[in-house]
């Protein structure tokens, strides 16, 4: 990990402690570095010990890299295995020798219980050509980690009699390999690999509760991440296997991104910003007490750049080796209406970053700016931008879809017109940004299969589905329910936009909004008015606004907020609401209150230095439901809607989200982090209590978009509303393509002959 060569690994100078292994004795390492790198071995000394020594440390060779360690670290396992050494010898020069033209004893010939697939990892990691070992100790790890097998091994040993031919032929392919090497460096490129394109089933990856840039793929191409099934953990994919396999110890992790060398990986979890190394081991924590999700870009010198937790939403950064109080990196330009930067990615060679910068009006684009300049640029609309090698900037936009345009690095500019990659990407509520390409080229995105429809279903206690309208399919999110259970009001989302339709009984459903973009809709108490979020015809959040069913008068606003509002419930005696500001700094993710239903401004009532998300209150107007990370993991609290801040009471134990009260306030529902609906039985007296809490049954089926948005409703009658994914509509789908790059240039290519 620091690029330093042992040149030393055996035995002695591995040490044990507590079950973990250390690597000792630097000595030979540091006097290498000491003597100025390569100079040291140029009079042809080879250094180390011999019965350890890859056969180019043996020749002295002046360019040694890891795979030489790699090839002592299989020589040391030999020996754990065997109980010699691979080759040994009565003195130097014999051992020597044998380094450099022998090949080891099987050691399933010396001990046959070793499996098969170990002796192979281990051969591998004893190749006499680097080329033909592992590239690092990490890939050795995981292919000694492999499913045993009882087949013959694959390393043929070399009968005794044809060793000398061994040796010739050895020699025959290193000036062979050396001939190879000369050619390459000049030949003629040979033609673009063909582009191929396929999808990676979601049995294993699905993930109900999506947060943005949680696709991620090595700068090698070799390892795809991503989060998803129970729990949420960390999904790990070589190219090479059937299967994604779970990260230990990632459970609620977030938005996973590589480190530029691909041995480790950063993400969120729990207000904390994790490290680990890829092929696994203890986790380190780089940033702790977050009040959000971060989604960070990782330069080549080990410098992290993060969207700010407080204060102003802008671009920090700091170092991996210290980065709990980062740097600010950004400033907002307010003149011009600019409220937040997310999404940082620094471009290949570290000159600048691209990020998002978002608008008081809901718009969103992609910013620019030079690693060493004060103000940015805007470039064009956007959610997120990945820069790649081939001169062209690939980004996603607020309608679904995967754009890439030319751009010029040297100027930072662009270069050419868009040209649509991709449609019908998953949304979040900042637009589709769950995509990643590599360095070699490979493109992965997640994809909505099938049409996208949902549909609503009635859900009773024991887990019966029914649906409410067996016509009536959409992109349905955040139902909600009349008080007299007879109406229905839903946002829908249609391409870029969103509206509320309302569905009663026995008629057609109808769009109740259309002027503007509208989301997470709330019943008045008396049934007559449906309120709604909107900041403009491009976002669904921002203030709140009023409509009345009967057509008497246009949308109106009704409360006004100069920080986005993202949640909204009415007081059950219609004299006011309860909204939430959006995530992620102080006076965001806070609960606010109005005392009245005209054009009116919210004040808090619930600020911590955590978030508050989903207000739900009691049928009484006595008690104030919400869920928050005060404890670092998600929970489900009570407190006193009069004072909220005096007193609090825990009702899930094990995680939770999203409550909501039945129609006599007897019980609070909830849903755990592991996708299961709870009822808590709450008694109230000379002071309100959990009397019990039990599992009702298992939501993973049904669509919950985030922790901080509820996504069902509960009706008068018991019975629960749930949205459902209509056939084989698959948020949880993703798309690998290879040879991506290659695409580019010759599209770029084509483009520039139709040009001449």
């Amino acid at each position: 990990r620091q690029n330093v060569i042992h040149r030393d690994i055996k035995p002695e100078n591995i040490l044990l402690h507590d079950g973990s292994a250390i690597v000792a004795d630097f000595g030979i390492a540091l006097a290498v570095q000491s003597a100025g790198g390569a100079r040291m071995t140029q009079t042809g000394l080879s250094l180390g010990t011999p019965q350890y020594m890859s056969p180019e440390q043996a020749m002295g060779e002046r360019t040694i890299d890891a795979r030489s360690d790699v090839y002592a670290l299989g020589a040391v396992l030999y020996e754990m295995l065997a109980g010699d050494a691979p080759f040994t010898g009565s003195s130097v020069q014999a051992i020597v020798a044998k380094v450099l033209s022998e090949r080891p004893t099987s050691l399933r010939t010396l001990r046959d219980t070793v499996p098969a697939n170990v002796e192979q990892a281990v051969f591998t990691a004893l190749a006499k050509l680097p080329a033909d070992r592992y590239a690092t100790t990490g890939e050795f790890a995981a292919a000694l980690a492999g499913a045993p097998t009882h087949a013959s091994s694959a390393v043929h040993v070399v009968p005794r009699p044809a060793r000398r031919l061994l040796t010739v032929a050895l020699g025959g392919i290193a000036i062979a390999s050396m001939a190879v090497a000369a050619w390459s460096l000049t030949r003629t490129p040979s033609a673009a690999g063909e582009v191929v394109r396929y999808r990676l089933t979601a049995d294993s990856v699905a993930s109900e509760r999506t947060w943005t840039g949680d696709v991620s793929i090595s700068p090698d191409g070799m390892l795809i991440a991503r989060r998803g099934g129970p729990g949420e953990r960390i999904l790990m994919r070589r190219r090479d296997a059937l299967g994604f396999t779970e990260v230990p110890g990632t459970e609620g992790a977030m938005g996973v991104v590589f480190s530029p060398d691909g041995s480790r990986i950063v993400f969120y979890q729990n207000g904390r910003l994790v490290l680990m190394p890829t092929a696994g081991g203890p986790p380190t924590v780089l940033a702790d007490s977050l009040l959000a999700p971060e989604a960070v870009a990782w330069g080549a010198d080990d410098v992290i750049y993060r969207h700010a937790n407080s204060g102003p939403l802008t671009i920090t950064r700091c170092t991996v080796r210290d980065c709990r109080d980062p740097a600010p990196f950004t400033s907002l330009d307010s003149a011009n209406g600019e409220t937040s930067h997310m999404h940082p990615q620094l471009l290949p060679d570290g000159s600048a970053l691209l990020f998002q910068v978002e608008f008081a009006d809901g718009a969103r684009k992609i910013g620019i700016q030079d690693k060493d300049a004060r103000t940015h640029t805007v470039l064009m609309d956007g959610v997120r931008a990945v820069y790649v090698t081939t001169g062209h900037l690939l980004y996603s936009t607020l309608d679904g879809k995967l754009w890439v345009v030319p751009f010029n690095l040297a100027k930072q500019s662009l270069a050419g017109e868009p040209v649509l990659v991709a449609g019908n990407l998953p949304q979040s509520i900042v637009g589709p940004v769950d995509f990643a390409v590599s360095r070699s080229g490979t493109l992965v995105y997640s994809e909505e299969r099938g049409t996208g429809e949902r549909e609503l279903v009635w859900v009773t206690r024991d887990g019966r589905q029914a649906l409410v309208d067996s016509t009536w399919r959409a992109v349905f999110s955040t139902p909600a329910i009349s008080r007299d259970g007879r109406q229905i009001a839903v946002t829908v989302r249609e391409g870029g936009r969103s509206s509320i339709w309302i569905r009663a009984d026995g008629r057609e459903p109808n769009r109740l909004t259309s002027e503007r973009s509208a989301t997470d809709p709330a019943w008045s108490p008396d049934g007559r008015t449906v309120t709604f979020l909107s900041a403009g015809d491009r976002s669904v959040t921002g203030n709140v606004w009023r409509q009345p069913l009967d057509g008497s008068d246009m949308a109106r606003l009704m409360i006004r907020s100069d920080r986005s509002l993202s949640e909204q419930v009415w007081l059950p005696d219609g004299s006011g609401l309860v909204v939430r500001t959006t995530t992620p700094a102080p006076g965001h993710g806070d609960l606010l209150a109005t005392s009245r239903v005209s054009d009116s401004i919210a004040v808090p009532i619930l600020a911590t230095n955590r978030a508050e998300y989903s207000p739900a209150i009691s049928p009484d107007g006595r008690w104030l439901a919400y869920s928050s990370d005060l404890t670092g993991r998600f929970e489900v609290y009570v407190s006193p809607r009069a004072a909220p801040q005096s007193t609090r009471i825990l009702v899930s134990t094990g995680g939770g989200s999203s409550p909501r009260w039945s129609a006599d306030g007897r019980s609070l529902f909830y849903i755990s982090l592991d996708s299961r609906l709870y009822e808590a039985r709450m008694e109230a007296g000379a002071a309100l209590r959990v009397a019990g809490v039990r599992p009702l049954f298992d939501v993973k089926s049904f669509v919950q978009t985030s922790l901080s948005r509820r996504n069902y409703d509960v009706a008068p009658d018991g019975r629960f509303l749930f949205v459902r994914r209509v056939g084989n509509s698959e948020a949880g789908a993703m798309v690998v393509v290879e040879h991506f790059m290659d695409e580019l240039r010759r599209a770029a290519k084509q483009q520039g002959a139709a040009g001449r």
